[in-house]
């Protein structure tokens, strides 16, 4: 079977770059849930975003933001790329590069708790410091 090059990305860790077998079985197997959700990687419309759909009902531990949609990502995280069919692909250097460089920006450092009072106060801190890295052309 083909394997393709992903970005995985845990809770309070640094992402991982990693070869896996290009079955949806094995990559939801990193992700870690029952249902796994697509959601567009905000600065390219060919990334998705694999997390547990369910991970807020289930308050797993928060792991990065999504200023652009003033949201976060909670649980296990993977990055792949799909093509103009929707199947997907491995991630080019390029968008590992961009993603990182956007992990480094929003990931919750650990002890950082998205459920207690601090919340609303991360994800607030979170928009201002997208906003601020816009308007200096960082991301």
């Amino acid at each position: 079977m083909e394997t393709i090059k992903v970005l995985y990305k845990q809770p309070y860790k640094d992402c991982e770059i990693i070869e896996v077998p290009n079955d949806f079985s094995e990559i939801k197997k990193l992700v870690d849930c029952r249902t796994v959700e697509g959601v567009t990687f905000p600065l390219d419309r060919n990334v998705l975003m694999l997390i547990d759909d369910d991970g807020k009902l289930e308050k797993l531990d928060g792991n990065f933001f999504i200023p652009e949609y003033q949201d976060c990502t909670v649980g296990n995280c993977v990055f792949v790329q799909v093509d103009e069919d929707g199947d997907f692909t491995g991630l080019s250097g390029y968008q590992i590069n961009k993603i990182k460089k956007y992990l480094k920006h929003f990931s919750l450092a650990d002890g950082e708790d998205l459920w207690g009072e601090d919340g609303l106060y991360l994800i607030a801190k979170n928009i201002k410091k997208y906003e601020k890295l816009m308007n200096e052309g960082e991301l």
